[in-house]
């Protein structure tokens, strides 16, 4: 079963905002307007909106999406009044129903001077229908409309980050913040602290996807210095404090602050927990939260586990909390069987998503994005299933501490990853072996691993290095240690390909950073994204050994470059994150990889520089020890990750008392 319909969608605009807007909206300059533009500087009066527009308006303000909705574009198509269609196209942006707001919005952006908030509005769920270049196009012509707006310029920022043009978001979040700076708008304090918060958060995420994670610091830095206790602000910073080698000092402050801004905003109702649940009596009901069931890494992890465990013996509750399905959320949605369920959530508030979940009287709920974007881990600050555990997306422990009233009971590990302590105040399910299972690409979209010489690094080329992890992920010491590879190794040559690294202004951030970690930019080669899932694998067959980053280790890399014949050197310290390498070679049979110190790591690079007929003619035999290793066995992995999760279902959840624990005052996520 799948389930759309939304109670309430967050929003970034409140009562007073959305009255200014709809005084405003689509009307001036527009072959329909009737009202004078005001200079953007100006706070737009809240005049009384009386009638059928009035009725509208106030269903939207309070929330009464569907009222708001129906009583707008009955208005419209009564007189056409623009003003009408903007609140239809807002009321349906709200309820997650981008494609049918694009219809209404578009009405509003007609003639030849649009009126700025139209176009952000627009230019906004063209994003999310996914047409961004239509998108992005929509949002430059709103901050060419007004470029002193704050909210034109974040929307652009925002855009432009999401669809990897780092150096433009970058340039346009300065853009804003330095219009923050000099704009003071009466009574608009809440919009420009939103405002401020997203700029940063653009401007990090931006910097970190070139590779510069010392600005994307700075950036993450600047929030929490103006959002202490903000939800979002702390949630970027315990994600990016994963990317750099942080003392324990700091990721434990990081991980106290998101949680503590996570217990300030803990969602609320009355709910009743499951009866115990005893084996044989019924299918185990498992819930998963998660906004990365879509082309994503974790779905590579999470499908071998729908497709091989009997729908017999669990029943799934998907919580999908991402605001755009693609076909592979299709994919995982037909791998359900009867009695599971599928819940589309990405638009609802906190408190509604709880009392959701709590009333489906799961067994155990997994969280599988701890920490990171679009995430909704902060619900587990309360007790919504009698197990709670996290898995998969997040690279270290949450934090959040277990308790009768909630928190994260255990995670759900191995023995390699979890070796060193390094599960905070969470215990930990140990599976036997490696705790993923990948899912290898379709025959179709995997080319026959081969070296082929590439055109880029010439014909006396020597090793060709490569990493195609994200470039956030290449920390300073990081960065050092390959440039001592490169030095060693005279004629080797190191490729970087990533997302954004298509465009040149990216790529000369990108090179900034990576000259700054000390390497010789004359041996480095950056490529960009490739437009399906086996042209991009085809990329590995250019080179002969890829470099793990650390301290925050690839995952999905890891086994492509193995599933594409390509072995890789990894370092294996203290934390989680820098521990899944050894976790993915050891279940692949390759052990001799993992290093346990630079020096080591530098050798390791260095004796296989020196095996290079071994490592460009063995690739088609490596595939096939891979697609016979662990890694990839999800018939025989998939029945004991279960049996792990069962276990704990009867020996902790079952001994949880059967109560009441939502609190029942309501709140709102921020």
């Amino acid at each position: 079963m799948r389930t759309d319909s939304s109670p309430m969608r967050d929003t970034n605009l409140n009562a007073g905002q959305t009255l200014s807007l709809v005084n405003k909206a689509g009307m001036s300059g527009h072959p329909l307007a009737n009202k004078k533009k005001r200079a953007s500087t100006e706070q737009a009066p809240e005049s009384p909106v009386v009638g059928e527009l009035g009725a509208a308006l106030k269903a939207l303000q309070r929330g009464a999406l569907d009222e708001a909705h129906k009583l707008a574009s009955a208005g419209w198509r009564g007189d056409g009044d623009l003003r009408m269609a903007y609140i239809a196209g807002l009321a349906l942006a709200r309820m997650d129903r981008p494609y049918e707001a694009a219809e209404y919005l578009q009405l509003t952006v007609q003639g030849d001077s649009p009126q700025r908030d139209c176009l952000c509005e627009y230019g906004r769920v063209l994003m999310e229908t996914q047409l961004p270049e239509k998108g992005i196009a929509m949002l430059a012509r709103a901050v060419i409309a007004d470029p002193a707006s704050p909210y034109a310029w974040r929307c652009y920022a925002e855009a432009l980050a999401s669809c990897a043009q780092f150096s433009a978001a970058i340039v346009a979040a300065e853009r804003g913040l330095n219009v923050l700076r000099d704009l003071q708008l009466p009574g608009a304090r809440e919009t420009a602290a939103d405002n401020q918060q997203r700029l940063l958060h653009a401007l990090a995420i931006s910097w970190a996807g070139v590779g510069d994670v010392s600005r994307a610091g700075a950036a993450h830095a600047r929030a929490l210095k103006a959002f202490p206790q903000s939800l979002a602000t702390t949630t970027a910073w315990a994600s990016f404090i994963n990317y750099v080698d942080a003392s324990e000092g700091d990721s434990r402050t990081a991980l106290e602050r998101v949680c503590s801004a996570a217990a300030a905003l803990a969602p609320c109702g009355t709910a009743r927990l499951a009866d115990p649940w005893t084996p044989g009596s019924r299918p185990l009901r498992i819930g998963l939260l998660t906004p990365d069931l879509r082309d994503h890494p974790v779905a590579q992890f999470i499908t071998p586990l729908l497709a091989n465990i009997n729908a017999a013996d669990v029943n799934w509750f998907i919580y999908d909390c991402a605001p755009v399905r693609d076909s592979v959320s299709d994919r995982c949605e037909r791998l359900l069987g009867t009695g599971s369920k599928w819940l589309s959530c990405s638009a609802w508030d906190a408190a509604s998503l709880a009392n959701a979940i709590a009333s489906d009287s799961l067994d155990v709920i997994i969280d599988l994005a701890g920490w990171t974007a679009g995430s909704r881990t902060a619900l587990l600050t309360v007790r919504l299933a009698p197990l709670q555990l996290a898995y998969l997306g997040y690279p270290q422990a949450t934090g959040l501490t277990p308790g009768v009233a909630g928190g994260i009971d255990r995670v759900i590990a191995d023995a390699t990853v979890c070796s060193f302590g390094n599960a905070g105040p969470h215990g930990v399910l140990t599976l036997p072996g490696c705790f993923m299972c990948w899912e290898p690409p379709t025959m179709m979209d995997s080319p026959v691993p081969q070296r082929t010489r590439s055109a880029l690094v010439g014909p006396d080329e020597g090793i060709v290095l490569g990493c195609f992890n994200n470039p956030a992920k290449i920390s300073p010491r990081c960065g050092r240690v390959w440039a001592s590879i490169l030095k060693r190794l005279p004629t080797a040559t190191l490729v970087i390909k990533s997302r954004g690294l298509e465009h040149a202004s990216n790529q000369k951030l990108c090179y900034d950073a990576l000259g700054r970690h000390g390497i010789d930019l004359s041996r480095v080669i950056l490529r960009g994204q490739q437009t399906g899932r086996r042209e991009h694998l085809a990329q590995y067959n250019s080179i002969d050994l890829a470099l793990d980053t650390f301290p925050y280790n690839g995952a999905t890399t890891t086994c492509e470059a193995l599933w594409m014949g390509v072995n890789v050197v990894t370092l294996a310290e203290s934390t989680m994150q820098s521990r899944v390498g050894a976790s993915l070679l050891a279940a692949a049979g390759i052990e001799s990889y993992t290093c346990d110190t630079e020096e080591r790591y530098i050798n390791r690079v260095v004796a296989a520089a020196g095996e290079l007929a071994a490592c460009r003619s063995g690739r088609a035999q490596l595939r096939e020890s891979v697609a016979a290793s662990a890694l990839c066995d999800a018939p025989k992995f998939a029945p004991l990750w279960l049996a792990c999760v069962r276990e704990a279902v009867e020996t902790i959840g079952n001994a949880l008392p059967r109560r009441d624990y939502l609190p029942t005052q309501a709140a709102t996520q921020q």
